[in-house]
């Protein structure tokens, strides 16, 4: 819940820093209110998430819209709307659970797309990040789940920390980036999605050893042979975050039956590059803050990305430069900001993946202390997800960039970005 001084504070303290107005409408928007029974379910509107039942959304751009309600253990309901300038629609929905299923299905499950069976060299300094993707009983993604990875058992940890906490992106996955093995052994890592009230558990087991000629022997143990005609995976997952995956282990078994020691750049060979890429992104983003204000903005920057890539895994740090808010309407009966220039960015960023599955997440927030336009002081945030895929020298994916005012979410949006 959102303390009044909080929000009185807050409205001045932007009154104070950026002018206030005030307009009476906005020419080709009108207003939505999304209700549904039961209430507290997900919102899309075009395909982006935009918030939780009951909503209200002051600023929507006149013409046909596809509207989304989701929750968990309920069918989806999905209709198209039309909306009228400077006329109220409503849509209201009774949310029904599915006519025939398995008896007690899960309403929410973890999906391990990488990092089972990986084997972290600690000489290296290499780990296979570990990448799950949350479903609902329905078998599809579920966007915004807040999954947390932990260190149940064995030496490592999350750049430093034995857990870390990430947001489910617009295709439901989740990477643990930074995983760095300390000492050899087994590793057990938890992973726990919370979405609606709901919570789903998994296990990922690793092995850490301490040189790239060890991993021949767990190789071995994970049952992955090596024969004449190449080597064979017969368990491991593919390699997420600099680790050894099955097909990796199939290399390394090979090579110590040779009498070879293979290091993990020697596996990369001439496939191994390092290079800048870069990509400009913009689009919309409707905010809402406890009834004080609503807006759209416009945002709009450039993404970077400083790249190390092999064959099986792609690791380095991203930026996000030059970014700019510019708010574009304001609905009736809200506060109104005056459009100038509003300065957001990200600042090294751990990325981690493979080729196929590139993804990093971070958020840069910035305090405002107690003074006396704002007695309690407020929080401002923005957190970033990027999921993509690199084909050539191309990456292509999206940016989920969610908008924090006071720990509160304010405002979701979901932008495509092209890097080269």
């Amino acid at each position: 819940m959102i303390h009044a001084a909080t929000i009185v504070s807050f409205v001045a303290l932007l009154a104070a820093s950026e002018g206030l107005q005030h307009r009476s409408g906005v020419e080709g928007s009108g207003i939505l209110l999304i209700e549904s029974e039961p209430g507290g379910a997900s919102v899309y509107v075009d395909g982006r998430l935009a918030g939780e039942t009951p909503l209200t959304l002051r600023a929507i751009a006149a013409g046909v819209h596809r509207v989304r309600v989701l929750r968990l253990g309920y069918l989806e309901n999905s209709r198209i709307v039309t909306i009228k300038a400077d006329t109220p629609a409503t849509v209201r929905v009774r949310l029904t659970s599915p006519a025939s299923q398995a008896p007690n299905p899960a309403a929410l499950r973890i999906v391990v797309l990488e990092g089972e069976g990986g084997v972290n060299i600690i000489q290296q300094k290499t780990a296979v990040a570990p990448v799950i993707e949350v479903r609902d009983r329905n078998d599809q993604p579920v966007a915004g789940a807040v999954v947390k990875f932990a260190i149940s058992k064995g030496r490592a940890s999350f750049n430093g920390a034995r857990a870390v906490t990430v947001t489910a992106d617009a295709a439901g996955r989740a990477t643990a980036a930074g995983l760095t093995p300390t000492g050899s052994g087994l590793v057990q890592i938890g992973a726990t999605a919370t979405f609606q009230g709901q919570t789903a558990l998994a296990t990922i087991v690793q092995t850490n050893v301490l040189t790239a000629a060890q991993a021949a022997g767990a190789a071995t143990a994970s049952g992955v042979a090596s024969s004449s005609t190449g080597a064979t995976a017969g368990g491991g997952a593919a390699g997420g975050g600099g680790g050894l995956s099955g097909t990796t282990l199939g290399v390394v078994a090979g090579a110590a039956a040779a009498g070879t020691i293979v290091g993990v750049r020697a596996l990369g060979g001439e496939n191994t590059a390092s290079r800048l890429y870069t990509g400009r992104f913009s689009g919309l983003e409707i905010l809402s803050f406890g009834g004080v204000f609503c807006r759209t903005e416009s945002l709009t920057a450039t993404l970077k990305m400083n790249l190390t890539v092999t064959d099986e895994t792609v690791t380095g740090t991203a930026s996000i430069d030059d970014g700019s808010i510019t708010t574009t309407a304001v609905s009736s009966g809200c506060t109104a900001f005056l459009n100038r220039p509003d300065a957001f960015g990200l600042r090294d960023a751990s990325v981690a993946g493979s080729p196929g599955a590139i993804a990093f997440s971070k958020a840069e927030t910035n305090v405002v202390p107690p003074n006396p336009l704002d007695p309690l002081g407020t929080t401002n945030t923005h957190d970033y997800t990027f999921t993509g895929s690199l084909n050539g020298s191309i990456i292509t994916g999206t940016i989920l960039h969610r908008r924090i005012i006071g720990g509160n979410v304010a405002g979701t949006a979901t932008f495509p970005v092209t890097l080269q």
